[in-house]
């Protein structure tokens, strides 16, 4: 792994005068219950802008909701789903666009089996899609999302599988002997005495060519336990010829950049053509932090717990900058820590809009997390 100091193409270069004057408010009215957002991977906001997806719970654990939608512009809403089970209030039901934003797609357990459905805007039709296996990121634009086996008990399903949304049917595209055989060494290395049982966590390139992923080998077993699983490393693929692209000893909540060949993971953008990287100067040495790229790449924005950044030590805050020195502070939760009482709690995964004039995030208000809209213009 070439570890080298380069300085990949593209570079983020822009004014961050417009966020320094922008609105935050609430996106969901109902300020007793957690309204949330999934994943800084996953925008909640519909590719043409009408439509956001939230998972809204009355629990203070939040691992049973209902899925909604609101219209940007006139408030109206759309049930989607009622009694979703999740296996946490992290990521929730992993609720996403698929299919150019014609449907949105997500996971939910369902008396012990997990069900992947499918809900289309026009029809309101419901639909299971797939079962046995969890949702993970794709993009808005595709029309087909990753599968992958349950980490703490795999049941068969431990190899890298696409599903496809409108005709149900799901192709297994990477398969983890592959892995263990392309990077032996690097697998050693990092999960030393178990070997890896299961491909997990697959996120999908914005143009579906590449995936990374990391690996997971089975721990306690137990679901809902910190400990239900062991997950190493960040690997890369091309999936029209499954070519190994790279490896990097840690996941880091990486992002795609727009150009579905970068990278951001956290403090570093990795070109994944050479696994070369470059730091980015300002971003702080925080662990626990989520980073996203705009719709051009000229913009991260990210969230930080313990940081100066913060202005509140442990009270998430959000930041906008560049790959430079540039940034922007936006805001700072006005209660501490994490909101719901999740055995894996909510993090705001502040993630961009798609014309990029919106930023999405969750907010700890103390008892309630809810998720709001810093907006320019």
């Amino acid at each position: 792994m070439n570890l080298t100091m380069q300085h990949p193409e593209p570079a983020m270069r822009t004014d961050l005068k417009p966020w320094a004057t922008c609105s935050i408010k609430p996106v969901w009215d109902d300020a007793q219950v957690h309204a949330l957002h999934a994943y800084f991977n996953c925008c909640p906001e519909s590719p043409d802008g009408q439509w956001v997806a939230l998972f809204v719970s009355g629990q203070a654990q939040a691992h049973v909701g209902e899925l909604w939608l609101i219209n940007r512009h006139d408030q109206q809403t759309m049930l989607v789903d009622q009694q979703v089970h999740v296996e946490d209030a992290h990521r929730q039901a992993m609720q996403q666009w698929v299919c150019n934003g014609e449907s949105l797609v997500y996971m939910s357990e369902q008396n012990g089996t997990w069900q992947v459905k499918r809900f289309e805007i026009k029809t309101r039709k419901l639909t299971v899609i797939h079962e046995d296996a969890q949702l993970f990121v794709g993009s808005p634009l595709m029309d087909v999302v990753p599968l992958y086996g349950k980490p703490w008990q795999p049941d068969g399903h431990q190899d890298l599988m696409l599903l496809d949304i409108r005709s149900g049917i799901a192709k297994t595209v990477l398969t983890l002997d592959q892995v263990l055989a392309d990077f032996s060494s690097q697998i050693k290395a990092i999960f030393t005495d178990v070997t890896p049982d299961c491909i997990a966590y697959p996120v999908l390139s914005p143009d579906g060519s590449r995936v990374m992923f990391k690996l997971s080998a089975v721990g306690d077993g137990q679901y809902r336990s910190p400990h239900a699983s062991r997950r190493e490393g960040l690997f890369v693929y091309e999936l029209q010829n499954t070519r190994p692209l790279g490896f990097y000893p840690s996941w880091g909540h990486p992002a795609w950049m727009p150009d579905s060949k970068h990278i951001l993971r956290m403090k570093v953008i990795i070109d994944t053509d050479s696994m070369q990287v470059r730091e980015i100067p300002w971003y702080p040495a925080q662990s626990n932090s989520h980073a996203s790229p705009s719709p051009e790449g000229q913009l991260l924005v990210m969230d930080v717990a313990r940081d100066a950044f913060t202005q509140h030590e442990f009270h998430w805050a959000i930041v906008v900058g560049d790959d430079a020195q540039a940034w922007q502070h936006l805001h700072t939760d006005p209660s501490p820590r994490h909101g719901t009482t999740s055995w894996r709690p909510v993090h705001p995964h502040p993630v961009f809009s798609t014309d990029g004039q919106q930023i999405y995030f969750n907010v700890n208000f103390g008892e309630w997390t809810r998720v709001c809209v810093a907006e320019v213009g």
